[in-house]
């Protein structure tokens, strides 16, 4: 589903001559990318304000994307398991 929402969005700004058509399977990987991160990030921050715990939460996302960035992370092969993962790391540390 996320990437035929990018794979549309990427093809409407393709026609409307906004990206070049070579550089179009680039911008389709780096929305999906955003829109995943954006997915599993707002997730933990609904979850923290639930459990009124913003502040440590910051320190969290901070510290474990910064981590992730560097070290590549553990790789799974479907979003929603690498969503998984990262909303039981979550739990697992803030809880």
């Amino acid at each position: 589903m996320i990437e035929k929402i990018a794979d549309d969005l990427i093809g409407q700004m393709t026609e409307a001559r906004l990206i070049d058509k070579e550089m179009e399977a680039r911008y389709v990987y780096v929305f999906i990318c955003w829109i995943e991160k954006f997915i599993t990030v707002g997730s933990i921050i609904v979850i923290s304000l639930m459990f009124h715990k913003l502040l440590p939460t910051i320190f969290f996302l901070v510290f474990f994307l910064e981590l992730r960035k560097r070290t590549g992370g553990y790789h799974l092969d479907k979003f929603y398991r690498c969503y998984l993962a990262s909303i039981v790391s979550y739990l697992v540390s803030a809880h």
